[in-house]
Parts: structure tokens; sequence; C-alpha cells
């Protein structure tokens, strides 16, 4: 028997995270699935990157890690305004987001 709780939500939520990885990062390979976008500035305890191995299938990852305090966030995607954008890592309730002027998305996010 290995230590691993397979029903926590940390792990649930790891597990939900490679599944994106394979789903939109499966065709390893091209030079575009190896291009990373990460905001200028940083944001303490909040990890940001855009990434896709095609125009059509890029995500930004936005997280936080803080283990206790919500993080208010101004992040700049690749989509033009009005856009609908949503949470697709949640087991439910997923949260959805207007892309704002300028391709910016706003959020609070929980720990």
């Amino acid at each position: 028997r290995d230590n691993f709780d397979m029903t926590s939500p940390s792990y649930r939520y790891v597990q939900r995270l490679n599944a994106m990885r394979r789903a939109y990062f499966g065709d390893f390979g091209s030079e575009q699935c190896d291009v990373v976008e990460t905001p200028t500035d940083k944001i303490p305890d909040v990890l940001v990157f855009t990434r896709g191995c095609t125009d059509a299938d890029r995500v930004t990852l936005i997280a936080n890690f803080h283990s206790s305090h919500n993080k208010s966030v101004s992040v700049a995607t690749p989509w033009a305004q009005g856009t609908q954008v949503f949470d697709i890592l949640a087991e439910s309730g997923a949260a959805s987001f207007e892309v704002g002027s300028g391709g910016v998305v706003q959020a609070s996010l929980p720990p």
C-alpha cells in the first residue's frame, strides 16, 4: 500500500491537471508546443502561463498556491474581448469569466 490518498482534493486536482495536459498538449513535438508565455509582472503565490500546440488549443492556467488567502488577479490572455472562458479543472460549479478590454481576465482565486 502506498501513502497517497487518491481521494484527497489535491490528488484529484493533479489528476485533472494531467488530463488537461494530455488533452491539449498531446501532440508534443511541434515547435509551438514548446512556447510558454508568462506575464512580465509576477503575482506572489500565483502561477500563470499560456501554452498550446495550436492556436485553437491554447489554454491559460491561473492557479493560486497560497494556502489560506484569496488572490485577485488581472491576467492578459490571447482571447478577444467578450470571449467567455471557464475553469476546465473544476469538478463542479465551474467559474466562468468574460474576457475584458485588451484580452484581460480578472478573477478572484480561492486558496
